[in-house]
């Protein structure tokens, strides 16, 4: 054999050998990869409950929140006992059972623990074509999250608080209404654990004072 196939060979047998996900990849045939992809697309499509209470024109989908999460945990620092590609994973996933139970909130009448069994249901209905490894860590995230015990969780919770609170100040800057959704602010007074997000929230807060003024 020719010792440049043999190097690509080895190349190869690495990659199945330390890259799960890739071998998973190719386990998925086409119509199982539209059936995950078509159902998850309609996150696009379900909107942010809270904004609708208040009346907002076109408001935010929930896989605009996930997108933002996502991308302010690329400014996590890598230094603080987390993994940011965790916490990155958990925020794109972490409200995707949305897709079809919809944005459940307090005002929808339904308790923390059935809201978390039907997401959870939801979640294993959507990852059910995948292979059994990626469903179980995607399943397992949503479960990871639920709980806030790791620090993944945990920080990705602030995470979801916070891109709230900035989406609430870009609606009321937007409406040129100060002060307008306050109560998104007092429903997130002293719930931040993280240093760095801790930090965010306060410059955020001050920059929505000095619009009221």
């Amino acid at each position: 054999m020719h010792k440049d196939a043999i190097a690509d060979f080895y190349h190869f047998y690495k990659i199945c050998c330390f890259r799960p996900l890739f071998l998973a990849f190719f386990r998925m045939s086409g119509s199982s990869i539209l059936r995950f992809l078509i159902t998850c697309g309609k996150i696009k499509r379900t909107v942010r409950t809270g904004w609708t209470r208040y009346g907002i024109e076109h408001p935010e989908s929930v896989a605009e929140h996930m997108y933002r999460m996502a991308l302010i945990s690329t400014l996590l620092p890598k230094t603080e006992g987390f993994s940011v590609d965790k916490v990155m994973k958990m925020a794109i996933i972490h409200d995707l059972a949305e897709c079809i139970v919809g944005d459940l909130t307090p005002y929808c009448g339904v308790s923390v623990e059935e809201k978390h069994a039907q997401e959870e249901a939801a979640m294993q209905s959507i990852c059910e074509p995948l292979p059994a490894d990626i469903r179980v860590e995607l399943v397992d995230l949503l479960k990871e999250y639920d709980a806030q015990l790791t620090p993944e969780a945990i920080v990705c919770k602030d995470l979801d608080k916070f891109e709230m609170i900035l989406q609430a100040f870009e609606y009321e800057t937007q409406a040129e209404h100060p002060g307008w959704l306050e109560e998104f602010f007092q429903s997130t007074e002293n719930v931040f654990k993280t240093p760095c997000v801790k930090e965010w929230v306060t410059a955020l807060r001050e920059a929505r004072s000095k619009s009221t003024q």
